[in-house]
């Protein structure tokens, strides 16, 4: 009764998830939990080959599980901790915004490249910081009245980030309603990484001699994704006909040729080899 991990064809996985493996002779209401070994892709199967059975299989019941959720949930509410907060988002938003300009003024003056090196860090979590505080403005998260959300958001994201609020929130959609299933969620779309043997068996054979190495290469590729983010944004917005849109992209130009201006009459060498890093 134990779950089965190789690759046979009907058990191909298809969901990033499949280090937990749901029997498919039980029915559909019971888990059964069984561990896969030897070797990962980022905590996904390399071998795919069956490890011992758990002497005792966690079986949990989803009628059990629901129970348990109303109880969490009803503590949660009862405890006010999802009731929005504007004035702190409102203050920590501030926060973010001076963070960045203070840094931005920073890179243009300092010429000390030691200091120049900690002013990257307060742009870095800055930066981090404004993503973090976006995505807490894109689940509706901060406002009472719904009406703030599309054109703060578009504020935020496209002139402040530099990456489309729309498209933004059609990737990260596309996450909570596929959280890590293959070819669905798009946080988990890359073409230098398989998070699933399903993915690395469609490698070509320069992809499949690297495959292995990737969790070395992994770190150093962070620096790209909002350099694909502001592609994918491009592509996005182009191929939309709406007057959203239209505003969307005159903010994410505004934040883009600003950035563009301040680099080209601002900031000398080598201050703008900082500049570049920090973008």
């Amino acid at each position: 009764m134990g779950a089965d991990c190789r690759h046979d064809g009907q058990r191909e996985p298809h969901d990033a998830n499949v280090v937990f493996r749901f029997h498919e002779e039980i029915p559909p209401s019971i888990k059964i939990i069984t561990p896969c070994t030897r070797g990962y892709y980022f905590g996904i199967m390399d071998t795919m080959e069956t490890s011992r059975q758990l002497s005792v299989h966690a079986i949990i019941s989803y009628s059990q599980k629901e129970s348990s959720y109303r109880i969490l949930r009803d503590r949660i509410l009862s405890a006010g901790l999802l009731e929005k907060q504007p004035r702190y988002y409102w203050l920590t938003g501030t926060l973010i915004i001076g963070m960045l300009g203070l840094g931005f003024y920073f890179l243009i003056t300092l010429r000390n490249p030691l200091l120049q090196c900690l002013n990257l860090l307060l742009l870095a979590f800055a930066t981090m910081q404004g993503g973090l505080w976006g995505h807490d403005l894109a689940h509706h998260q901060i406002f009472k009245s719904p009406r703030w959300y599309t054109f703060i958001g578009i504020v935020w994201w496209n002139m402040l980030m530099g990456v489309s609020f729309g498209y933004w929130n059609y990737k990260h959609n596309r996450h909570h309603a596929h959280p890590n299933t293959i070819s669905k969620d798009g946080d988990i779309e890359f073409s230098v990484l398989w998070f699933s043997p399903l993915l690395a068996r469609g490698a070509n054979a320069l992809q499949k001699k690297i495959i292995p190495y990737q969790q070395y290469y992994f770190l150093p590729l962070l620096i790209f994704p909002y350099m694909v983010q502001i592609k994918n944004s491009v592509f996005y917005l182009a191929g939309q006909r709406t007057k959203t849109a239209v505003v969307e992209s005159a903010f994410f130009l505004m934040h883009h040729f600003a950035i563009g201006y301040v680099f080209l009459h601002f900031i000398p060498f080598p201050q703008s080899l900082y500049f570049l890093i920090a973008y």
